[in-house]
């Protein structure tokens, strides 16, 4: 299958020649520099040539676009196999500004047919566009969040299930560990680094073998939650690099390896609630954070 990278090229893009690699191109510097390197390997580059449309990062500025796009054509070595741009904010209720950035890539691609011009694939749909937009000028959809089963925003989840009652996403993410040491301690004792928490009876503290190095937000000391078993256990002092506590006095049958759920399904340790609580509301970054070991 032919893959698309739509990021930053940290090696010798030439190695994309030999596979099925199609590279972005997002002004007409990188067009050239991409051209001398097809020409010196004699082979042919396929490129996707992003469209700015308003999220100011990159691509060709939509006003001149087509006009820069008919220049690249001219270059040997590439062969334009998409036009494609990007929202930015598919998934906001309000629905204006991303309207204007579809009818602003609209516009592009009329002027692209009126020169003939239009390569195979047109894409401007995240997985709230995708979901939420006619668009029938486009034929690839580049889905993200809802691959992975997850809502991109309460609202889009809220309009599509209104629109379409029998759609659903399963969520495929759950993160887990187990209990390492259970270690008791009295009335008056702190938990964690800087003595942020003070427990206020002889408590059960479990140890679990997972921390900010690991991806667990430290924005969740003495405020995170994970179950175990049917019961929720709150975070307790500092998160620590590779270790956290959570407080299990009140489930009398925790035990050293029991299963511990850090992120489920279900609130309040599905995604949502925990991106809520770490006080961004980004899915995103709560699940790429999550260290690959």
């Amino acid at each position: 299958k032919p893959l698309l990278v739509i990021g930053c090229i940290d090696t010798d893009p030439a190695l994309a020649l030999n596979h099925s690699i199609q590279l972005l191109v997002h002004s007409y510097a990188a067009a050239e520099e991409l051209s001398m390197i097809a020409i010196a390997h004699k082979k042919i580059f396929d490129v996707h040539i992003k469209i700015d449309t308003g999220l100011s990062r990159l691509g060709l500025m939509h006003t001149h676009a087509a006009a820069q796009i008919e220049a690249i054509t001219r270059l040997p070595g590439l062969r334009i196999t998409g036009i494609y741009s990007h929202l930015a904010q598919a998934q906001a209720e309000d629905a204006s500004y991303s309207q204007h950035q579809i009818s602003l890539f609209k516009t592009v691609i009329a002027q692209l047919k009126n020169h003939n011009m239009v390569p195979p694939y047109l894409h401007i749909s995240n997985s709230a566009a995708t979901m939420r937009f006619n668009i029938p000028e486009c034929n690839l959809f580049r889905i993200g969040a809802g691959i992975y089963g997850l809502w991109p925003s309460e609202c889009t989840a809220a309009e599509i299930m209104a629109q379409y009652p029998h759609f659903s996403l399963r969520p495929i993410l759950t993160w887990k560990t187990k209990i390492m040491h259970i270690q008791s301690i009295d009335t008056g004792s702190f938990v964690g680094y800087n003595c942020t928490q003070r427990v206020t009876r002889p408590s059960q503290i479990a140890v679990l073998p997972v921390g900010y190095q690991d991806g667990y937000d430290i924005q969740f000391s003495n405020k995170g939650i994970v179950k175990i078993g049917n019961h929720y256990a709150p975070i307790v002092g500092r998160i620590c690099m590779n270790h956290m506590m959570a407080d299990v006095t009140d489930i009398t049958n925790a035990q050293v390896n029991q299963e511990v759920i850090l992120a489920g399904h279900e609130s309040p340790v599905d995604v949502y609630s925990m991106a809520t609580l770490s006080g961004n509301n980004n899915i995103r970054e709560l699940l790429t954070h999550i260290n690959p070991s």
